[in-house]
């Protein structure tokens, strides 16, 4: 029998400030990763918080520093180029005015941001800069990965405001054998997708390939000769280019846009677009790929309409998404698509791998004055979902909500419609579905916040019979928060993607399978003097994700950037205790050594053991090996039950009898 505690809450954390006042406090954000490794090696003397990721990380430590006024103030923090993730709470550029006050009553003299890439480029040197100035103290901050060396990090303040003494707060040893970093990692450098520059390049969609690697695609415009025209570029799983940049459309009269794709089992690849082929009609098109690139057959049609006119509601910020594509988990895709005019509403069309049609169009829904920003998903057991936003004007009010509609394979409806958001206030809009391991799905979008102009991304989680998983929450934590992009790890986890702040930056948040948020949200783009819009996010097959998006450049033209991510280096429990040796001869030596215990661990490194139950104290342990405290008499006692717990250096345990 054995049991595994992996929660933060079994661990011994300290949480009690010292009756005499600390010269040091140490304040650690619960959302760092192998916390307890931490935890186990801060110098003596220093006094330790743990902040509450559910509330304001500010306001904790102003409460704390209030009762406890001290010299230096240590912060263990995710982090990103001036930006700091304190509990539910941001600490950046835009944020320094709303915690001014707070900030002015710290009275420190020496503040240490441990968090990664925090003084990172000229938004980390202005962030630290106005830091010192609102705080008094002297701050020293990180412009580099902080933490373990295997994954690329260090623990050097490389950037001062003015001279200090830098007395980091932990032990050597904690330091050179702590596991994680206090971010995720970026593989390489931001880089720029489209190889053809002039004008603009924007509404990139990505699509992840069974070779590892992935394919871009977006909107050119003027490149093909005519409005614009859809563009892609392959990639290998190591990040470089896979051929050249290579045109979609066949038919190049007019407009292309809004780009969408998904990858094959076979390798290859189906693009769709929403085009002006008919002229004066509007349809949806599509373009097969096989795996090593090349045109699987013509551009086919998957449907033609008359558009009525487009109805565009005052606040958008995004583009238009009036098709969307997915492989099904049985074979084959599904291309959902906007009809407005003659039969306004949302239609689908699934497909056989090689492109044929397999079936009629089967409807979606007709609800609304417009509907827009269509996503659909696979299920893992073949079936799919789609979800929209509506659009309804009543009486110049617009409102609009989020729904959804699940579909078995063949293209029957699967139950009723049904209201995403459990928010009504405000506008509701730009949904994302992406289907989960276990079955289950999750759907993302951006709500109205009660400060006018403001939004947030929040999401859903369903099960896989449909119904909600918990209540809405909340994914982003700055004030803005639009256009998000959602996607499925290969642990059963997710990776959601937005556009943040003033239309500024491009952020994430990775989660856990329980929809629980693993570490604090993440600054996705490098390049911070334009604008960024409009991600996209895909993982790849080894368990990376990568992010493509909008660079808006200052006189107006757009490229499009893409950023690869490796998900933290995660500790995980050990599995099992061995011993060499079960049995001894009687009457040995006492402290006789009766074996080794070794440990069964995914990640291996250093253990230690202990001991408990009914004869614990008729042994010992020493390093590995397992000593007997006095010479055995089998007349006695012929047999001894003992329980041994081994402890990896993250903390976790595996108890066995």
């Amino acid at each position: 029998m054995f049991s595994i505690t992996t929660s933060l809450a079994a661990q011994e954390i300290p949480q009690e400030i010292p009756q005499e006042i600390p010269q040091e406090i140490l304040f650690i954000d619960s959302q760092v990763r192998v916390v307890s490794q931490l935890l186990a090696g801060v110098k003596p003397g220093i006094a330790v918080i743990l902040l509450d990721s559910a509330k304001d990380g500010l306001e904790q430590i102003t409460a704390t520093l209030a009762s406890y006024p001290s010299t230096t103030l240590h912060l263990v923090s995710h982090g990103s180029p001036g930006c700091l993730y304190l509990g539910d709470t941001q600490l950046n550029l835009d944020t320094l005015h709303r915690y001014s006050k707070q900030l002015q009553q710290w009275h420190i003299s020496n503040l240490l941001l441990y968090g990664c890439n925090v003084a990172a480029g000229d938004a980390g040197e202005e962030f630290i800069q106005r830091l010192s100035n609102l705080t008094g103290a002297k701050v020293a901050a990180s412009k580099t990965l902080t933490g373990s060396a295997a994954l690329n990090g260090d623990w050097n303040l490389e950037v001062t405001t003015a001279n200090m003494d830098l007395s980091l707060a932990f032990t050597s040893h904690a330091m050179f054998n702590y596991e994680g970093v206090l971010s995720l990692t970026k593989v390489g450098s931001e880089f720029q997708i489209n190889t053809h520059t002039l004008n603009s390049q924007q509404s990139s969609q990505l699509a992840n390939l069974s070779d590892g690697g992935f394919v871009v695609v977006w909107e050119s415009l003027e490149q093909d000769g005519s409005g614009s025209g859809i563009y892609g570029q392959r990639y290998y799983a190591n990040g470089t280019k896979n051929g050249s940049e290579f045109r979609v459309n066949t038919y190049t009269t007019d407009g292309q846009w809004a780009p969408s794709a998904t990858g094959l089992s076979d390798g290859g690849f189906v693009v769709t677009w929403y085009s002006d082929k008919a002229g004066t009609q509007s349809g949806t098109y599509g373009q097969l790929y096989t795996a090593n690139g090349t045109e699987n057959g013509v551009e086919f049609e998957v449907n033609i309409y008359t558009e009525g006119g487009e109805f565009l509601p005052p606040i958008l910020f995004t583009v238009s998404r009036y098709v969307s594509v997915a492989e099904l988990a049985g074979g084959g895709f599904v291309v959902i698509s906007r009809r407005e005019g003659q039969g306004n509403g949302i239609y689908g069309q699934r497909y056989y791998a090689n492109g044929i049609k397999n079936g009629s169009e089967f409807e979606v829904t007709t609800t609304g004055d417009s509907i827009n920003k269509l996503s659909v998903a696979s299920l893992t057991n073949g079936d799919f979902v789609v979800t929209w936003h509506s659009w309804f004007d009543t009486w110049g009010n617009y409102l609009t909500e989020i729904y959804g509609q699940r579909f078995y394979a063949d293209g029957r409806k699967n139950g009723n419609q049904f209201h995403v958001n459990t928010t009504t206030a405000g506008l509701q809009s730009n949904p994302s579905v992406t289907g989960l391991s276990d079955g289950g799905f999750v759907v993302t979008w951006q709500s109205e916040e009660d400060v006018p102009s403001t939004w947030g991304i929040y999401g859903q989680l369903y099960n896989v019979n449909g119904t909600p998983n918990g209540g809405e929450f909340k994914i982003s934590t700055s004030q803005m928060g639009i256009a998000a992009s959602v996607t499925p790890l290969n642990n059963g986890g997710f990776v959601v993607t937005w556009q943040s702040g003033s239309l500024g930056d491009i952020c994430g948040q990775y989660f856990n399978p329980d929809g629980t948020k693993n570490g604090s949200e993440f600054l996705v783009n490098t390049y911070t003097n334009s604008i960024q819009s409009n991600p996209s996010v895909a993982a790849l097959t080894d368990g990376r994700f990568v992010v493509a998006w909008d660079s808006f450049a200052e006189d107006g033209r757009s490229n499009i950037h893409g950023q690869i991510f490796q998900l933290p280096n995660e500790n995980k429990a050990p599995t099992d205790i061995t011993l060499s040796t079960t049995s001894i001869n009687e009457n040995v030596p006492a402290n006789t050594v009766i074996g080794n215990l070794s440990t069964t661990d995914p990640e291996g490194g250093s253990f230690t053991y202990s001991l408990s139950g009914t004869d614990a104290a008729a042994f010992n342990i020493s390093g590995n090996q397992l000593r007997i405290n006095a010479s055995p008499n089998f007349e006695a006692k012929p047999t001894y039950s003992i329980n041994l717990t081994t402890t990896d250096a993250g903390g976790l345990i595996h108890n066995k009898d």
